[in-house]
């Protein structure tokens, strides 16, 4: 007989539940009950109805049991070496962790400290076996949920520094290690409580017997497979999709028969999930008296890998976010910064609660330092929560929490002392970017419910990168990036199209790379993107005639002297792309200025530093078409006319160097085709 879950209430299945647990003697459907507990999200009410007291007490006693009295003493020495008991501890653990969570430590409303502790040992046990790696990363991410419940009151600096650190072993460690094709997967699904209840030929026995299978004799995987058959004929479960699931995801519970490639890659994807999310919770307790040296090198090894490009992407920029706000200060959000939207009672109620817990040191008497201190830490964990729990928040604004991570730890990386190269942090934030979606940059980037709603992480990243290539004079400049991570991410600003929107933000930084560095890969990247700056610019202008970007773009091009720049890297670059990037990035100068008429200052005082530099020859080349390059360069010609002019007003004692360069010049190119009517006019202006 079936009955369907839609048939009968949650009651009777939650009845159903606890009997099966209590009373039933076959341990292959218990453990699939269990199963059913520690990787379910079960609606509020199926959940109330079971996380009572005896059925809590039950599973707590299961599980303690499984250690045969190990955990009413010290375990700190003690490890766990088979296979089977560690599974089934994370098994049990793992429900019991759900169940308690659910209401909360104090609703439960457990006997003793004792109890408390020797759930934590045996959790612990499981986290730090050296058996099973999947295994042991299950048991951290209980262990993680159960400090959480006991507000953290035993989890000193050495155990979490040992929790972060296996854990991001177990992030760069395969998952599938050691599982054969042929076997059942084991590794836990977030999939919902079965929706099914079948009738049963297991034996029933009214007694509850002792589940340590690894008192058990081992059986053959023939063995295995026959009872795998034969659960699948008789289960009392059946499962259903679920709208919510960590990552949308169907069950994954499945034997090889059943594509067990993509049963695989679910279970991976979704263990992933769970373990990036752990990561973020633990983060956010940042243990200050802990092995800073260790605990950082261990996190920015997992944020080098290869991780960012896979399917935890979301879950990894939460934990990014989380690491940037503990060490780096943002602007506090307020009420006023609250979205007003409908439908975000748990949002805003995550809100209110981190509210009421920053109050208790939100006062005047604490120091500034200490005080920021708190504010960055309150903001981690009050941000970790949502995103841990909101997994549509985290969809929607993983770009952003993306974004404003790689720029924190880009932005703290000096401070940090990293024991690994700068160029590991720009690589980091080279590939972040390179995830984000060029329309996505394209309009302002918030995080709402954490950073007010001015806040663009756009303009901060561009911030981050400024001060990176450009960093204050007081700081120590072999903490700095080489050229190559530089050129890096102004590959990645031009790939992204930002130079539209902040080239001003940029220009500053980029002009000085320009004229300090001889890194041609740097050139070039600088080149691209005052190109890019340039013809945005221009576009503006030709559509909005008398815009103040495009105005007064040239003007803040001359005054870094840009023009002069490249016109140095013309005439003496060997490299043929660097001089094709600087010929184009000469003319896109030229089309910004808006009107050859007005020759300014700022241009005559180019051709000044031209001529001392000896560049006059390349300018007039490109004056004159000798490139064919088929741009106006009406408004150098005349320029050059009117300096020929101020020549002839100019006393000629003056600037002596500059005028036997002009001569010299004249001498050189008086019968070179071209450039007969500019040699004449600047002979005239010089009264020989």
């Amino acid at each position: 007989m079936i009955v369907h879950q839609d048939a009968i209430p949650d009651r009777l299945t939650a009845g159903a539940l606890e009997w099966l647990v209590g009373y039933c003697q076959s341990w292959e459907t218990v453990n699939q009950a269990i199963e059913a507990l520690s990787n379910s999200v079960l609606e509020p009410e199926m959940w109330r109805l079971l996380a009572r007291r005896p059925f809590i007490n039950l599973i707590t006693q299961r599980f303690t049991a499984i250690f045969s009295g190990m955990l009413d003493y010290s375990t700190d020495n003690l490890h766990l070496k088979d296979k089977s008991q560690i599974k089934q501890a994370a098994l049990y653990g793992r429900a019991l962790v759900n169940l308690t969570k659910y209401q909360g430590l104090e609703s439960t409303d457990f006997p003793n400290k004792s109890q408390i502790t020797a759930i934590e040992r045996g959790l612990s046990l499981v986290s730090f076996n050296t058996v099973d790696i999947n295994m042991a990363t299950q048991g951290i991410v209980s262990l993680s949920a159960w400090y959480s419940l006991t507000n953290r009151s035993n989890q000193t600096e050495k155990k979490w520094e040992d929790m972060l650190h296996q854990l991001v072993k177990a992030l760069l460690t395969p998952f599938t290690a050691g599982v054969a094709s042929s076997e059942l997967v084991d590794l836990p699904s977030s999939q919902p409580l079965f929706s099914q209840l079948r009738s049963s030929d297991a034996t029933l026995d009214p007694y509850v017997k002792s589940p340590l299978p690894f008192l058990e004799g081992r059986r053959t995987k023939a063995d295995d497979s026959r009872q795998r058959n034969k659960n699948r004929e008789h289960s009392i479960f059946s499962t259903f999709d679920r709208e919510e699931s960590p990552r949308n995801l169907p069950s994954a519970t499945m034997s090889a028969d059943d594509n067990p490639n993509e049963a695989r890659g679910t279970l991976e994807r979704e263990e992933l999930s769970r373990r990036l999310l752990t990561l973020t919770v633990e983060i956010s307790h940042w243990k200050w008296d802990a092995n800073q040296d260790r605990t950082l090198h261990s996190l920015l090894e997992l944020f080098c890998s290869d991780l960012i490009h896979g399917s935890g992407r979301e879950e990894l920029s939460a934990a990014f976010a989380v690491f940037a706000m503990l060490f780096n200060s943002y602007p506090n959000i307020c009420d006023d910064d609250m979205p007003n939207v409908e439908a975000q009672d748990e949002m805003l109620a995550l809100y209110v609660k981190h509210k009421t817990d920053k109050v208790g040191y939100d006062n005047d008497h604490v120091p500034t330092k200490l005080y920021e201190a708190k504010q960055r830490l309150w903001r981690a964990r009050y941000a970790a929560e949502i995103c841990t729990t909101q997994p549509k928040y985290l969809k929607k604004h993983s770009d952003s929490l993306l974004l404003l991570g790689i720029g924190g730890l880009l932005d703290s990386f000096a401070v940090l002392g990293f024991s690994r190269p700068a160029s590991d942090v720009a690589k980091i934030v080279a590939d972040g970017l390179d995830k984000i979606p060029a329309s996505a940059l394209s309009s302002p980037m918030n995080i709402p419910y954490i950073l007010p709603t001015s806040f663009d992480v756009r303009v901060y990243i561009l911030d981050v990168i400024t001060r990176a290539l450009n960093p204050s004079p007081f700081e120590d400049p072999t903490g700095g990036l080489k050229d190559d991570s530089k050129a890096k991410l102004l590959r990645c600003i031009s790939k992204k199209r930002l130079w539209a929107n902040f080239g001003h933000q940029l220009m500053l930084p980029v002009a000085q790379l320009l004229h300090s560095s001889n890194d041609v890969q740097l050139q070039i990247q600088c080149l691209d993107g005052l190109d890019e700056c340039c013809e945005r610019h221009s576009s503006c202008s030709t559509q909005e005639s008398g815009t103040v970007q495009g105005s007064e773009l040239w003007h803040t091009l001359f005054a870094f002297n840009i023009p002069y720049r490249v016109l140095q890297l013309i005439k003496d670059s060997n490299n043929d792309q660097l001089r094709s990037k600087a010929l184009n990035t000469f003319f896109s100068i030229t089309s910004n200025i808006q009107d050859p008429k007005l020759i300014s200052a700022q241009i005559i005082g180019v051709i000044r530093k031209v001529c001392i530099a000896d560049l006059l020859g390349t300018l007039v080349e490109i004056v004159v078409g000798e490139w064919e390059h088929g741009h106006d360069m009406l408004v150098w010609k005349q320029a050059i006319e009117l300096f020929s002019h101020e020549l002839g007003q100019a006393d000629k004692n003056g600037d002596e160097e500059m005028r036997s360069n002009l001569r010299e010049f004249c001498d050189k190119h008086h019968d070179t085709p071209r450039f007969n009517l500019i040699v004449l006019s600047l002979r005239q202006g010089m009264g020989n």
